[in-house]
């Protein structure tokens, strides 16, 4: 037909011997599936060197905006530190790249690599150049330094498989076990978490 973008011949070539119609096959990593984790163990310190009293909690993801507030009942609004440690689950092999927005401070280890050192700084976003990491769980470190002012801090991803989103809870996992949950943070002795 006349209609048609390449003219066919009887045969369905378009004269040549070759097919009237190509197609672009995209093929995708498609990567493990969506995790099943549980957060990341929090551990919160009521001075900023990650001392002093220490309160121990799992959280589910990183993406906190407490302002001028407290983040709970029991360390100040200011000068208060925290640290997230547990796995990371990566679902494709590729290249990732990571993004701390804080206020005031924060480090990120990946794989005992430190990838973001934004300690001394105040508010910021930081990221780190893509990072190659391969399908599977890698282990993650967050510290977080609270001073003055308001306090935030949202840990982010993106690669070429999404767009920059929170790192979900389902790729974090806190190693802890049911029992050992404190959903209201409880005191413990100077330096010691419960």
């Amino acid at each position: 037909e006349a209609d048609n973008a390449m003219d066919q011949d009887d045969d369905g070539t378009n004269g040549e011997g070759t097919d009237a119609y190509s197609f672009d096959i995209v093929l995708s990593d498609p990567g493990l599936p969506v995790g099943t984790g549980d957060g990341l163990l929090a551990e919160y310190f009521s001075d900023e060197n990650k001392g002093g009293t220490s309160w121990r909690r799992r959280d589910v993801t990183v993406n906190h905006a407490w302002g001028s507030a407290a983040p709970f009942a029991g360390p100040a609004a200011d000068h208060f530190s925290a640290v997230w440690t547990g796995e990371l689950e990566v679902r494709f092999d590729s290249d990732y790249t990571f993004r701390l927005v804080v206020d005031d401070g924060a480090r990120l280890w990946l794989n005992d690599v430190l990838v973001i050192d934004g300690w001394n700084g105040s508010r910021a976003e930081l990221a780190a150049a893509p990072i190659a990491l391969t399908r599977g769980r890698h282990t993650v470190r967050l510290e977080y330094v609270e001073r003055t002012g308001n306090a935030e801090i949202e840990w982010q991803w993106s690669c070429p498989f999404f767009a920059t989103q929170t790192v979900p809870q389902s790729q974090l996992y806190s190693g802890l076990a049911e029992v050992e949950f404190v959903a209201t943070p409880t005191a413990s002795p100077a330096g010691g978490t419960v």
